[in-house]
């Protein structure tokens, strides 16, 4: 889950639904890095490995937080531009 591909151009209400995924994705993460926190000391060196695998995989990047703040408006404008092409 390092990127997502490119988001299809989409309408007002369904971008505001793949937002709220996101914040969904985000506060699932959040949790399950609070979780790896605290076992993190219970665990031996086998379990740090597997937890820090774990966590390269599934973290999430800047670019979720940056797609969760963007306007519709901006979203949109970088169709048009090159349906104007």
């Amino acid at each position: 889950m390092k990127q997502f591909p490119p988001t299809p151009k989409m309408t007002r209400e369904q971008y505001t639904a793949f937002r709220w995924h996101l914040v969904w994705i985000v506060v699932a993460w959040v949790v399950c890095a609070f979780a790896f926190y605290l076992i993190w000391q219970h665990t031996g060196n086998v379990g740090r490995c597997i937890l820090g695998v774990m966590g390269y995989f599934f973290v999430s990047d800047i670019s979720i937080i940056e797609d969760i703040f963007t306007s519709y408006e901006k979203y949109v404008a970088q169709y048009e531009k090159y349906e104007k092409k």
